[in-house]
């Protein structure tokens, strides 16, 4: 028998034990045939007569329980209550395709401009993709995620996981790498699938066509529907944008497009304010040109903001800009006879405060950067080198650059590398190992006169001569780093180079970790790795990563730094570009009705708390509450 009603009620509900909660109206009824017990009271003798009659009529099972409304809706309650919990449905009819699909929806920047066209009105492009996605549905779903870098989001799931998958979805900062994530699909595409792409048809990280794309795609026999969130009846959105942020070490730069048909006066403020730091807090910007205006560097980060009556993409209107706080740090330039070329290159240096020492007696403090020049080895006290030696293992740089007597001292055990058995070595080319931040666009040259030595094991070679003799290394000594500088500077034409005192900027700023402007300022889409889980607080909230995709624009705290990132795209905020006409690309692509349950849980639970209200208003009518 319950078999049987369950087999029933499956037509009907998708959780059929639910309906076991219909159990309770058992001990309700129980309750309410309990006789509560009587009270001793006195009462004329002929009003007993009179109503005994009338009593004994009540007191009747059936009577007791039809005539009483209150109980009567209190089990309708339960009934409805039990057939919310066994989730009822309803079969609809529903168009899908046939096949496996896989969707491509676009999450770049430009997909959060408002959407008006064939589709109907929706308050920004990636919102009516959605919506679309969620139609073009197929009994199997692939979710590809198109930003500056594909993104496999979900894979091969059933239609409802993939439509509540969809309705999490939020959109990136991002420029768009349509291309690239279109061709990620036939990594899960068979022959006879189809692949839905929906997008603005901005494509801004390759120069390649969609329809290179789909040549691909239809070469493997796999179906195609592209819908673009652009046509002819789209809406004209008005736009003017920063599409460039350059950073240099005093300024700053940032140019403006006016993507629209007329001239724009656009209001400038930094740091929510105007001041005479900027060259311009107003500028009048002709249609569809640009201009471009600057300011002078503050320490932290610094907040770009343009106003632009009517502008209706408020993404590329800010941007951010993220400068070192750190002072200058100290340098101690150890020497007994001072190199006229090295410095004078120290000289001119404004991240270090130079200090200068020589033999015998020498001061050494808190100095982060300890650098060795000629030295006289005979004039050198016992300690000095001791007393070097701590300070490196604490933490500090050492830089040994070459000179005659230099393997006549004793470094403790710092020194990176060794001397080989003929000593010096004439005319050599010296050649770049590993291209860094140090070492791009640097060349050393060629050399009349360098050491014949031999890198200890575990250190780093930077740069070599043509014969492998180590010129630049690098050498871990406990906390601190020391540093082989092999080049003689009066034998060496690299001296006169403009890239001389540049190198020596930049390997001091490497030693003290400072850290450049390159690596702080961002583009939204960049990816920065890290060699164990870091705490980053981004625009959207904390994350501990390996890998920071930098997907929202705005400020990154780590621990020891602030990194922005900006949209700062032409392309991507060109988002009145033509997209591509889809009814050309796509191929005819047949779908199938069929019925599906549709969960109407949600109506029966408005239903419940409706006769809830009403059992409420019953018994405050009889005066029970």
């Amino acid at each position: 028998m319950l078999e049987q009603f369950f087999n029933w009620a499956s037509q009907y509900f998708s959780y059929t034990a639910g309906l076991w909660a219909i159990s309770l109206i058992v001990p309700l009824i129980i309750i309410y045939l309990i006789k509560p017990r009587p009270r001793k009271k006195k009462i004329p003798a002929l009003m007993f007569l009179m109503k005994e009659n009338k009593k004994l009529s009540k007191n009747s099972l059936f009577q007791r329980l039809i005539k009483n409304p209150i109980l009567l809706l209190q089990i309708l309650i339960i009934l409805i209550a039990a057939a919310a919990i066994a989730k009822p449905f309803i079969l609809v009819s529903e168009s899908s395709y046939v096949e496996n699909t896989i969707l491509v929806i676009d999450s770049s920047a430009s997909m959060q401009a408002k959407y008006s066209g064939e589709f109907g009105d929706s308050d920004s492009r990636f919102k009516k993709a959605i919506e679309l996605a969620q139609i073009n549905l197929g009994e199997k779903n692939t979710v590809i995620i198109a930003a500056s870098t594909p993104e496999i989001a979900l894979k091969n799931e059933e239609k409802e996981t993939t439509k509540s998958f969809l309705q999490n979805l939020k959109p990136k900062d991002t420029r768009s790498g349509l291309f690239d994530a279109i061709l990620s699909s036939t990594n899960f595409a068979k022959e006879g699938d189809v692949v839905v792409v929906i997008s603005d048809f901005i494509e801004t990280e390759s120069d390649k066509g969609i329809d290179t794309a789909k040549k691909i795609l239809k070469s493997r026999g796999i179906k195609t529907q592209f819908i673009s969130l652009i046509d002819e009846t789209s809406k004209i959105i008005k736009n003017v944008g920063i599409i460039s942020v350059e950073v240099s070490d005093k300024f700053t730069t940032v140019h403006i497009k006016n993507f629209n048909d007329v001239e724009e006066t656009v209001g400038i403020s930094v740091n929510g304010k105007s001041n005479s730091n900027i060259s311009a807090n107003q500028l009048n910007i002709d249609p569809k040109s640009q201009e471009m205006f600057s300011f002078s560097n503050m320490p932290g980060i610094t907040t770009v903001k343009i106003t632009v009556p009517g502008d209706e993409f408020e993404l590329d209107n800010t941007a951010f800009v993220s400068t070192p706080t750190t002072n200058k740090v100290d340098l101690l330039y150890i020497n007994s006879k001072r190199s006229k070329y090295l410095g004078t290159a120290l000289d001119v240096l404004d991240n270090i405060n130079l200090k200068e020492a020589g033999p015998p007696k020498i001061s050494i403090g808190s100095e982060p950067i300890i650098l060795l020049g000629e030295i006289t080895p005979n004039l050198l006290l016992p300690q000095t080198f001791r007393n070097i030696e701590k300070k490196v293992k604490n933490g500090a740089a050492l830089i040994i650059t070459s000179h005659d007597d230099m393997f006549q001292i004793d470094y403790k055990g710092m020194l990176p590398i060794l001397l080989n058995d003929d000593g010096f070595m004439n005319d050599s080319t010296v050649f770049i190992d590993q291209v860094n931040p140090l070492t791009k666009d640097i060349n050393f040259g060629k050399i009349s006169k360098h050491f014949n030595v031999s890198a200890q094991e575990g250190v780093n070679v930077i740069a070599s001569t043509n014969t492998g003799v180590p010129i630049l290394a690098f050498k871990k000594h406990d906390e601190g780093t020391v540093v082989y500088y092999g080049i003689f500077d009066e034998n060496s034409d690299f001296k006169r180079d403009m890239y001389y005192p540049i190198f020596w900027k930049r390997l001091t700023d490497f030693l003290v970790n400072k850290v450049s402007l390159r690596n702080i300022n961002k583009k939204t889409g960049d990816l920065l790795s890290f060699t164990e889980p870091t705490s980053v607080l981004t625009p959207t909230g904390n994350v501990k990563t390996n890998i920071l995709k930098f997907t929202k624009q705005g400020v990154y705290e780590l621990e020891d730094k602030k990194i922005v990132a900006n949209l700062a795209s032409v392309k991507e905020s060109n988002i009145n570009s033509n997209g591509v006409l889809q009814k050309a690309l796509s191929d005819p692509i047949e779908k199938k009705e069929e019925m599906v349950p549709e969960n109407i849980s949600k109506y029966v639970i408005y239903g419940l708390l409706a006769f809830l209200f009403l059992e409420l208003l019953a018994l405050k009518i009889r005066g029970d509450i």
